[in-house]
């Protein structure tokens, strides 16, 4: 009966602590700064709950790797500014997020892999989501931190259709659809369209994985050859720009997909500037390789951030390290897929692997995914450390296992 307490209490403060987390990216300043602060105190006491119940703490390789990847930058931040390289005296620019990233892993870490405990999760963070949805569409004030709901809008989509195939309940699949519309909407409103690409891009993926695994390879990758050529062609005819336009109105008044297909400069409107900014952000590197140009040189790709704001040095410490423990752990959970079958590891398997792609695609047109800004990337950080605690729990039960064949096989 106790035992029955305990896991009640750890399930409501999870949900609180997820949703908690969402809501600080509350469109109103005062709403988000109150739910920042909450989130903390709920993490921590969940932290508590959890060493209560495995009366120890997992700390992996991972966690090392990040902090020492911190300090290294912290370390070189120091360095470049006692030898005049560096504008700032006060930040370690990209880096200052990756207390967040093993914050957030270090508790992943900690959970026993659980079905119900992940779809705590995701259904907190559909509600969180929810919420800021609507007032997003509703209120009167627009979120100044776009990229960072756009992050979690996204997220919640994603979660939404991972819910759509792990739930039975249809008065529950009903409600992820809705809500999966409103953050579609929502995102279209703030424009935020990296996010939008990203997870039409997860979704393409996500069907043709699932008919690889079937068989299905040639039908799947036909298709796809079908979709490319369509869009070029139908922007080409310029049938996509009629499609966008009724959609959008005011689709055209700077550039068309149709124009930004013949020049180099109606793309780079298309893409928001990102062709020049990335030309500047190359020219920057190369005058300032070692240390970059300091921590404010923002560019919308984290690779292009990392190099063009701490140079080598961070270039070095920071994309293998992320970029690494993310598809490092996508590669780990899916070549183990023989050793577990259960729900709780297909469906941990779904996530890491739909927010390892989310997140990395989002880095090719952001600056701070996947470590950020803030806990805007929390949930992937935190899969990703479920995933890894469980690989731990696979690796140790296959060794007991063959020690304890060993043994038989010895007996007489």
């Amino acid at each position: 009966m106790h035992g029955k307490r305990q896991f009640s209490l750890f399930s409501v403060v999870l949900f609180l602590a997820t949703f908690s987390t969402v809501l600080s990216f509350y469109p109103v300043k005062e709403i988000g700064d109150f739910f920042r602060k909450a989130f903390y105190i709920l993490w921590f006491l969940l932290l508590y709950l959890m060493f209560q119940q495995n009366r120890r703490v997992y700390l992996d390789r991972n966690i090392l790797w990040m902090i020492l990847a911190y300090a290294g930058c912290f370390a070189a931040t120091r360095i470049a500014i006692q030898i005049g390289d560096y504008p700032y005296n006060s930040t370690i620019g990209i880096a200052r997020h990756i207390p967040y990233c093993v914050f957030f892993y270090s508790v992943g870490n900690n959970f026993v892999l659980d079905r119900e405990k992940q779809i705590t999760v995701l259904r907190a963070v559909l509600l969180g989501t929810a919420i800021i949805s609507v007032e997003t569409l509703t209120g009167t004030v627009i979120a100044l931190q776009k990229n960072q709901l756009g992050q979690i809008m996204g997220a919640a989509i994603l979660a939404a259709s991972i819910l759509i195939k792990h739930v039975n309940n249809r008065s529950e699949k009903v409600y992820h659809v809705l809500v999966a519309a409103v953050c579609i909407v929502s995102l279209w409103l703030i424009q935020s369209r990296t996010p939008v690409i990203c997870l039409a891009i997860v979704f393409i993926a996500r069907f043709i994985r699932q008919n690889n695994e079937k068989k299905h390879r040639f039908r799947s990758v036909g298709i796809a050859i079908t979709a490319i050529v369509a869009f070029f062609v139908a922007a080409e005819l310029h049938l996509l720009d009629g499609v966008l336009r009724t959609f959008s109105p005011d689709y055209g008044r700077y550039i068309t997909v149709s124009e930004a297909l013949h020049s180099k400069r109606a793309l780079d409107i298309l893409l928001s500037g990102r062709i020049t900014v990335y030309e500047i952000a190359i020219n920057d590197f190369k005058q300032h390789p070692l240390f970059g140009v300091g921590p404010w040189a923002y560019i919308d790709n984290f690779a292009f951030h990392c190099l063009r704001s701490g140079g080598i040095v961070y270039g070095l410490l920071l994309l293998p390290l992320v970029y690494g423990i993310m598809f490092g752990t996508t590669s780990k959970v899916f070549r183990s897929e023989t050793a577990l079958t259960s729900d709780a590891y297909a469906l941990n398997k779904s996530i890491v692997w739909s927010f390892t792609l989310f997140y990395f695609l989002e880095s090719l047109m952001e600056g701070y995914p996947p470590i950020g800004p803030g806990a805007s990337a929390f949930l992937l950080w935190l899969m990703l450390g479920i995933g890894n605690r469980s690989l731990a729990e696979i690796s140790v039960a296959k060794k007991s296992k063959k020690k304890a064949k060993t043994v038989s096989e010895e007996e007489p």
